[in-house]
């Protein structure tokens, strides 16, 4: 597994993007209400990650998932199920480093 870290502007951890396969990526992010506050989310790596896995095996399912990009915006990925047609949006805070990670993927997985 190949992963990296969002970090707040601050430098702290608040999310993490890994991959387990070509293609295969999956994402988890701290609760971004209460981020960072007493009462808030506080960024555990081994459970992030955990987490991030456990949707890069999910949405990596080629069978029920296709990833797809937003026609009116590049930047804008989600998963679309293929049974359903309902879709999970990735979330914009980490669209980038999504994007990054997926084109990572491709060359460290050949």
């Amino acid at each position: 597994m190949i992963y990296e870290f969002l970090k707040d502007r601050h430098g702290h951890r608040k999310g993490v993007v890994c991959a387990i396969g070509n293609g295969k990526v999956g994402w988890s992010l701290c609760n971004e209400k209460g981020y960072g506050t007493e009462e808030g989310d506080k960024f555990n790596k081994k459970l992030a990650l955990e987490m991030a896995e456990g949707r890069a095996k999910e949405y990596g399912n080629i069978e029920k998932y296709t990833l797809c990009c937003c026609a009116e915006d590049d930047d804008d990925y989600a998963f679309v199920n293929k049974v359903t047609d309902r879709y999970t949006s990735i979330p914009n805070s980490i669209e980038k480093l999504f994007k990054k990670m997926i084109e990572r993927s491709s060359r460290y997985y050949k």
